[in-house]
Formats: C-alpha cells, sequence, structure tokens
C-alpha cells in the first residue's frame, strides 16, 4: 500500500534509525487507521537499501498533486533538517487524490534495420580459391567431386577439413608453442537452402573413408568369430573348473587352481572411422577401444544438438 511504501522510504532515507521511526509513528498517527505497535512492528521487517527511497515519497506526492518547489528549495538550504516539516504535504496514512499521468512522448532508440536482412535473394558467396590452399591434384579433385554432386566446391573442401582431421585425430597434435598443443578437430558444418547439394557434397568426402573402413571391419569380424569360438571353450573350461573346486571343498581338499583357458580377453573391436547416429554414452564406448579417434557425422544439425541431451545405454 501506499503507506507501507512511504514507511519504507522514510526507513532507507533516515537509515532505519529511532527518529526516522518517531517521525514515522507521528505521521502515521494522523490517519484514521492507525493501531498503536503496528509501524514498530513493519519497521523492524525493512532493509535499507531495498530500491525504495525518498525519491518515492516524492514521486507520490506529485502523483497525490503536491507541489514539491517550496520543498526543494528548503532543501537546498537545511537537507537535514527540512524531513519533518515536508510530510504535511502528504495526507496523513497515505494517498487519497486521484494521481495524474501525463503522456511521456517515446523516443525509439532502435537503429534502422540492415536491408541486407530483409532481402530474399542473397549475393553468391565468393569464389573458393582452391588452387591456393590446395595442391593442385586435390584441388582438382574437390572440383571433380562438386560437378559429379552438383554442389558448390565449398560444401566438398568443408568435408574435407573434418574428414581429414578425423582421420589424422589423436595420432598427431599441433603446437603453436611449447605447452599449447591442440588435436586436429574439425567442426565443419555446411548451410544452405534444402537442395542446395549439402548431403551429396559430404558423401562425396565420406564414401572413401567408408571405403578405407570395410576391409578394417570385415578382419576385425572375422576375430570376433574366431574370439567366439574360444569364448565358448573357455566358458566350458571355466565351468569344468567350477565343478571340480566344488567337489575339493567338499571333500576336504585343495581347490585347483583356475586355468589359463579361462581367461581369452576382450572381445575384438570393430574400428569405427565414421558414425552417424551415435549416442553420447555410446560414442565414449568406441573412443575407449579407438583412442585415435572417430568422425561424427550427422545430416541435420538440430539432430544432433538435441541428441546431447538425450540419455541412453548406446
Amino acid at each position: 500500500t501506499d503507506w507501507v511504501l512511504t514507511l519504507m522510504a522514510l526507513h532507507d532515507t533516515t537509515g532505519g534509525g529511532a527518529n526516522g521511526l518517531d517521525l514515522a509513528v507521528t505521521w502515521s498517527a494522523r490517519g484514521a487507521k492507525y493501531k498503536p505497535g503496528e509501524v514498530a512492528t513493519k519497521w523492524r521487517g525493512f532493509k535499507c537499501g531495498g530500491g525504495v527511497a525518498a525519491g518515492t515519497i516524492a514521486a507520490m506526492a506529485r502523483l497525490g498533486g503536491a507541489d514539491l518547489s517550496s520543498i526543494a528549495r528548503r532543501h537546498h538550504k537545511q537537507p537535514s533538517d527540512a524531513l519533518a516539516g515536508d510530510f504535511a504535504v502528504l495526507p496523513a496514512g497515505g494517498m487519497t487524490a486521484e494521481p495524474r499521468f501525463e503522456e511521456t512522448p517515446f523516443a525509439s532508440s532502435w537503429l534502422e534495420p540492415d536491408p541486407r536482412l530483409l532481402r530474399t535473394e542473397l549475393p553468391p558467396a565468393p569464389e573458393l580459391p582452391l588452387g591456393d590452399v590446395l595442391g593442385p591434384r586435390l584441388a582438382q579433385w574437390v572440383a571433380n567431386a562438386a560437378e559429379s554432386k552438383g554442389a558448390p566446391a565449398d560444401y566438398v573442401f568443408a568435408a574435407l577439413l573434418a574428414v581429414a582431421g578425423a582421420t589424422i585425430g589423436n595420432a598427431r597434435w599441433v603446437s603453436i608453442w611449447q605447452g599449447w598443443a591442440e588435436p586436429p578437430v574439425i567442426w565443419a558444418a555446411c548451410i544452405g537452402q534444402p537442395s542446395a547439394g549439402k548431403s551429396p557434397a559430404i558423401d562425396a568426402m565420406l564414401q572413401p573413408l567408408r571405403a578405407a573402413e570395410r576391409p578394417l571391419r570385415e578382419a576385425a569380424e572375422k576375430q570376433r568369430a574366431e574370439w567366439s569360438e574360444k569364448a565358448a571353450v573357455a566358458a566350458l573350461v571355466e565351468s569344468a573348473w567350477k565343478e571340480a573346486a566344488k567337489a575339493s571343498i567338499k571333500a576336504g581338499d585343495t581347490p585347483p587352481e583356475r586355468p589359463k583357458g579361462c581367461d581369452i580377453g576382450p572381445a575384438p573391436h570393430s574400428p569405427r572411422l565414421v558414425v552417424n547416429d551415435a549416442t553420447i554414452e555410446r560414442l565414449g564406448a568406441i573412443l575407449a577401444r579407438q583412442p585415435r579417434g572417430t568422425l561424427q557425422m550427422r545430416d541435420e544439425l538440430a539432430g544432433w544438438l538435441e541428441g546431447m541431451q538425450r540419455y541412453s545405454g548406446g
């Protein structure tokens, strides 16, 4: 209420001291709703610096139609002694007059919008200087791949950087100076209108990577099949050992040692040079067996970003 706001402003102005409390009681006692002890109770709950200060009293007085010009002159001369007399300006116990509002002219601080942002058609991107950043053969390969895919060479080149960095992986780190080293991790995103050739351009670079991955995975599958056979035999050996150990313990004899054939090691890892829709948990499992790293490729950036909050066991 206006009464509470006035008390809060007076509390802040006087620092919450006894003189301020006396003034608040004297002023509130002139109101018809005054209750002894209520002002002191409110006063103890206020804190200085709460955002309601002397300016609040002045603003409320102006809204009530008070003329503060005489108060301003008196404060200019005697700022410490004029406060008690100034409270006569406010009606006892709070505001009673209808506030008067004046229209405040609006002046926009916004800058004029850049006309480029309103154009439906954008100018073409600068031409990519393939010959300046790549060797002749690789530059020609990128140009041919872009032409065959019907896509800009920029998209193929961006995919080339990401694939090259992932292929090198943790095998090589770049050190700009002593104490600072970075792995060749390159985050690349192809942005364009639908049917601009983003996916075909990326696929042009993924085809060689998947071709290199295929024989590695085939060899790993053979090793995994052999491991599975050994694992079955090892399970039988361990089962027989457990039976023998139980019989020895029951007979009071020393149980036999666990055969070495029970331990054949973990299953062979299937190399993953590129992953598509892997969860964070699955990526962690892959990288634990593949410390050199892998390439994370997503056809849609939105799906990749949303997948970061998805929890799954892999």
